[in-house]
């Protein structure tokens, strides 16, 4: 009999992606969250997992499902909402009653606010609703691990981040506006954090926290556009607004996951530029569907 992974993550970015690496494996996926518009066609294979449309903070309704025995993947949902503690902590305190294999919390480098070292420090509502979801999941829950997680891109996006909006201007899709204030971020591919979380889905070991975050991709927004200009041979010119960014430097090792996983993150970023570009030709050009 498989065993159940629950993925709290929502149909948005993290979630198809998690569903689109692990739809062959060797779990019976349950994914919760609420319906999504998508800029992509997109088909999901319903035969793969089991979609479960609500709000994941109905508790009436999840009572209805089986948790004994299962691993759940938790996000915080981009959750910029001051009622969120009180919505989550319901959640928990529900899951804590249910006998639960391990418990992973897709959390936030962002806690780390305008620093380079490691230290908390809360900027923003998302980062303060981060780490509260951290706390109460470390009150509640032993065989836990949290992933910190640096700036994610690559294909599925709903809503572009920098890499993707410097792709959607080359390709003629979109133009975007930037911070004309330098900024230095860490950032790591989907492909690369569903990796690392499938080995830890499989891997037992004690309560921990990672940074997950690839070292060869640290960028200030310069530095990036000009590996990107030397890559496709072009010169590509961006707006920029006169906003100020809250975090100008987040910037975080990975040492503990490469550790514990042995985990080599890759080095090239045109690999992951490359399926990005072709992503968006194929399924926002050419109006492809994209099966999952």
């Amino acid at each position: 009999m498989k065993r159940k992974l629950y993925l709290f993550t929502g149909f948005g970015f993290i979630g198809l992606n998690i569903l689109h690496h692990l739809k062959d494996n060797k779990f019976a996926l349950y994914i919760v969250g609420r319906r999504k518009k998508y800029p992509f066609k997109i088909s999901i294979n319903r035969k793969k997992f089991n979609p479960i449309h609500q709000n994941i903070f109905d508790i009436k309704k999840l009572n209805k499902l089986e948790f004994s025995n299962s691993i759940v993947i938790l996000s915080t949902l981009n959750s910029k909402e001051k009622i969120f503690k009180k919505k989550f902590t319901k959640l928990i305190n529900f899951l804590n009653k249910k006998k639960l294999d391990k418990v992973i919390l897709i959390s936030s480098v962002s806690i780390y606010g305008n620093t380079n070292i490691r230290k908390i420090q809360l900027k923003d509502q998302y980062a303060k609703n981060c780490f509260f979801a951290e706390k109460t999941c470390l009150k509640n829950f032993n065989n836990l691990k949290i992933l910190r997680v640096a700036n994610l891109f690559g294909i599925l996006r709903l809503k572009p981040g920098i890499i993707e909006k410097i792709v959607l201007q080359y390709l003629g899709i979109k133009k975007f506006k930037f911070f004309k204030e330098g900024t230095l971020r860490s950032f790591v591919s989907i492909d690369d954090f569903v990796k690392i979380l499938k080995k830890i889905i499989i891997k037992n070991n004690n309560k921990k926290i990672y940074n997950i975050s690839n070292e060869n991709y640290i960028y200030g927004l310069d530095k990036f556009l000009n590996i990107f200009n030397n890559i496709y041979k072009t010169n590509i010119t961006l707006k920029m607004n006169l906003k100020k960014p809250q975090i100008k430097i987040s910037r975080v090792n990975n040492n503990l996951v490469k550790k514990d996983y042995k985990y080599k993150f890759k080095k090239n970023i045109k690999t992951e530029l490359d399926k990005l570009k072709n992503f968006y030709k194929n399924y926002l050009i050419l109006k492809k569907k994209f099966i999952i």
